[in-house]
């Protein structure tokens, strides 16, 4: 079983998808990555859909990536039972402090209270409400309700775009969240509210420390972010563009043109890229999307997306097959329109890896072939193959599970297993091997190898084969 299409799919698990039947379902009618979200939950629940992907992928003989999502620093509102009734002109007050009186709340992390000053708008449920600064004193700042009329309820979240929060992006909680999913062999790790390239550098070091290699996701979120997004985007494996805190972070009628900027960006460095939130808000609801939201998720691809994912349309939607169903079809039809024809420019380093893989798509586009087979140790050579988008599919054929399931991700590969190589004499009899043996090819199909399992600069182990089925 493989999904044939370029674009991925990534949905949440949750309450409306943790069972085995709709797991395997959603599985097997094309998602590739299941997201576990850290937010919500306990490591037991965490543990059955872990335990339960395993089983499916065994089931299906099918590499199944799981992405752990950290929670980071969301800020909540704390410190109330009842909701608290607003209206444009009422007054909030944000407390250091346990709330006494009505229309007070806390915050998880009292120190923001230090850098807020009078003029500081706050976004409140995800910008449901914004409220402005207008007095402050040591242990609380007052705020004017500015938009917005309803409840402000426990738990809702707070944005704070013009400030630059003097709070940790990696939080100690993500920490113990991260040692547990590397333990359960989750494969890829999202990290929410990164800032800077040195918030990845510190996760790494613990990583090293814990002996694990998770496929790093830095979540682009924060204005701050966007400001060094360049630097992240070099030092992550991976990005997601997280629409939804972004959107509150920055104004709203700008997401469309970061979230190209964004993508754009992934695309030259060849790190692949998620589109995320609210693609197909309505199939909460709904058996079907708004067109709004087809074509919403059309222009992700069109933009140069590797995946497209699914939050809470399949975490907590009545619909989450269905959705899974949508984007599966929503891929197939943009796919054959893309535009391949783009030039994308060397990296600034001349990585050989690059080199190689920039010619074996222009061999592939002038012999026509269909299938370029990619033997890889660490899954480089294959995601820089895929960042030249050819219109042959990318065999990868990586030689550890955890490899293997990383090369999910990266548009337009399909990842296999093969043993374990170290020169290239062994390398050819390993693809020969897979060529006879797994049914994906016919006699006269040509076919290029581009092997890189040393893959350093100058490496002589990088290198193209083209051959033709016997």
């Amino acid at each position: 079983m493989i999904n044939w299409n370029s674009v991925k799919i990534v949905a949440t698990a949750g309450p409306a998808s943790a069972s085995y039947k709709t797991l395997r379902a959603m599985i097997y009618n094309g998602l590739d990555i299941v997201r576990i979200n850290f937010s919500h939950g306990k490591y037991e629940e965490y543990k059955k859909i872990i335990a339960l992907v395993r089983k499916i992928e065994k089931e299906l003989g099918r590499p199944i990536g799981i992405l752990a999502d950290m929670p980071g620093p969301k800020l909540r509102v704390k410190g109330i039972e009842e909701p608290i009734s607003v209206k444009p002109g009422s007054v909030l007050v944000i407390k250091r402090n346990q709330p006494r009186l009505p229309g007070e709340i806390s915050i998880a992390y009292p120190v923001i209270l230090k850098v807020l000053k009078p003029g500081d708008k706050i976004s409140v449920s995800d910008g449901k409400f914004i409220i402005k600064v207008f007095k402050k004193t040591k242990d609380s700042v007052t705020c004017r309700v500015l938009d917005g009329a309803g409840e402000i309820k426990k738990g809702a979240g707070l944005n704070f775009p013009e400030v630059d929060l003097p709070i940790p992006s990696v939080t100690p909680e993500d920490y113990k969240h991260i040692s547990f999913a590397c333990a359960n062999g989750v494969d890829f790790i999202g990290l929410s509210f990164i800032k800077e390239a040195e918030d990845l550098k510190k996760v790494r070091a613990y990583l090293k420390k814990i002996k694990a290699k998770p496929f790093l996701i830095a979540k682009i979120e924060r204005r701050a972010a966007l400001a060094n997004l360049k630097n992240i985007v070099l030092s992550t494996d991976g990005v997601m563009v997280a629409r939804g805190d972004l959107g509150v972070e920055m104004p709203i009628e700008k997401v469309n043109l970061l979230q190209k900027d964004i993508i754009k960006m992934c695309n030259t460095h060849g790190k692949p890229v998620i589109t995320a939130t609210q693609m197909l808000e309505s199939m909460i609801e709904n058996p079907f999307p708004t067109r709004a939201e087809v074509s919403d998720v059309a222009n992700a691809i069109f933009d140069g997306t590797d995946a497209i994912m699914l939050s809470g349309e399949t975490a907590v939607g009545k619909y989450p097959l269905q959705a899974v169903e949508m984007m599966y079809k929503i891929a197939k039809n943009v796919e054959p329109k893309l535009d391949r024809s783009k030039n994308v420019a060397y990296l600034e380093d001349d990585d050989i890896s690059d080199i190689i893989s920039k010619n074996v798509v222009r061999i592939a586009e002038v012999y026509g072939v269909k299938n370029i087979l990619v033997p890889t140790e660490s899954g480089k050579t294959a995601r820089m193959v895929s960042r030249y988008r050819p219109n042959a599919k990318i065999i990868a054929l990586a030689t550890t599970e955890t490899v293997l399931r990383q090369l999910i991700l990266p548009f337009g590969v399909y990842p296999c297993r093969i043993g374990k190589h170290t020169n290239s004499s062994v390398i050819f009899k390993l693809v020969d091997e897979f060529i006879k043996k797994s049914g994906l090819f016919k006699k006269g199909d040509k076919l290029i190898i581009a092997a890189g399992t040393l893959e350093k600069k100058g490496s002589a182990s990088n290198f193209i084969k083209i051959v033709t089925v016997a």
